[in-house]
């Protein structure tokens, strides 16, 4: 069939058709483990099996973590420095940076984990990087790499995520489709045809991490499930208030980790009340804010704020505590007012006159001791 529609063009005098892309394209599924999804599908017979175009890899930094860890998963892969340029075939109507589309479907509900952080989806005005899952994203270029005499360009999208649950967190294979070709044939208004379009599906090595159990042993008190390397500041304000009026203890924590996951602590402050609390997580900050009444007037210390974390490069648990800072109650108006009222009316009390009874009976008690002293004189 095609060589027939190849002449009736031919004599029709045409020579811009000799098959479209798709029709000359082979695809070339190259499967780097044994996950099911590859297996399901023939492997077609690669047309260059004498140097690989391309690699594609799930990489973490550890492959043991403890739970409530904060992950970093890089989806890395690597395409021939000669074709990544000028050879690679755009996918899309909406022209990519690196034209790629990844599929991992389980990305971001993984079982057993949370916190799944991906970028925001490109805006119309920028040129995406490439697609996961249907989505277009930017992208990161790294330092190119050789393997095997081979120069690639690379490229990374990472991600962060936090498992929740101890043992083995599976995270399964994912996939990779683009195509080249190393011949194309210009066209009007500058386009270029490939010639030789091959495609690619990759397919990378599931990844297995060994999630391990928070220990129990000096676990302390303040712990709340903060799993990282934290540090902490408090400020207070107002530092001089009256009774019945509270100030604001508002404590910062700043560091790497699971700082927007884990359950805020709530403190216990001697000599204060605590009213309520408010959390909110902004600029890679974790703000903490306390309302809290004191309980007596006059100059006091506000103990310090404390925060406990494991930290999982020392495998142990850290206790912060910040100064303590002084807070002066003053009496408040009505407390004021009252104690006046209260000692006028002691001062302004009537003093009453003896009744003429108590002056009676005076006299004769009086009276009565003068006759007894005389008799005894006399005896």
């Amino acid at each position: 069939m095609r060589s027939k529609c190849f002449w009736f063009l031919a004599a029709l005098g045409l020579s811009t058709c000799f098959a479209t892309p798709a029709a000359q394209s082979a695809e070339v599924t190259i499967a780097s483990g044994p996950p099911a999804a590859a297996q399901q599908e023939p492997l077609l017979e690669k047309t260059e099996p004498d140097a690989a175009v391309a690699f594609f890899e799930l990489q973490t930094d550890e492959r043991a973590c403890f739970v409530g860890q904060s992950m970093e998963l890089r989806l890395s892969f690597g395409i021939d420095a000669s074709l990544a340029d000028e050879n690679l075939i755009q996918l899309f109507q909406r022209r990519m940076r690196v034209p790629v589309q990844i599929d991992a479907p389980w990305f971001g509900s993984l079982h057993c984990s949370t916190g799944w952080s991906t970028s925001e989806p490109v805006s119309a005005a920028e040129q995406p990087g490439f697609v996961l899952n249907g989505d277009p994203l930017n992208i990161q270029s790294v330092d190119p790499i050789t393997r095997n005499g081979q120069s690639f360009r690379v490229f990374e999208y990472r991600v962060s995520f936090t498992p929740t649950c101890a043992g083995e967190l599976l995270l399964p294979s994912a996939s990779l489709r683009f195509a080249f070709a190393r011949e194309f044939r210009s066209e009007l208004l500058g386009r270029k045809t490939p010639i030789d379009r091959i495609d690619q599906r990759l397919v990378s090595l599931p990844l297995v991490l060994d999630v391990r159990p928070l220990p129990e042993v000096d676990r302390p008190l303040e712990f709340t499930d903060a799993v990282g390397q934290f540090s902490a500041t408090a400020s207070a304000t107002p530092r001089t208030l009256k009774q019945g009026e509270s100030l604001r203890l508002t404590a910062t924590i700043t560091g790497t980790g699971n700082l927007a996951d884990f359950t805020p602590p709530r403190p216990i402050w001697a000599g204060f009340h605590l009213r309520g609390q408010t959390d909110r997580f902004e600029s890679g900050r974790r703000l903490l804010t306390y309302d809290l009444a004191p309980l007596q007037t006059g100059p006091q210390l506000l103990s310090g704020f404390r925060f406990a974390y494991f930290d999982p490069t020392l495998g142990d648990y850290r206790t912060i505590e910040t100064e303590e800072l002084s807070i002066k109650a003053l009496p408040s108006a009505a407390s004021a007012t009252q104690d006046h009222s209260r000692d006028s009316r002691k001062d302004s009390r009537p003093r009453t006159a003896p009744s003429f009874w108590t002056i009676a009976i005076g006299l004769l008690v009086g009276a009565g001791l003068l006759l007894w002293l005389r008799s005894w004189r006399r005896s």
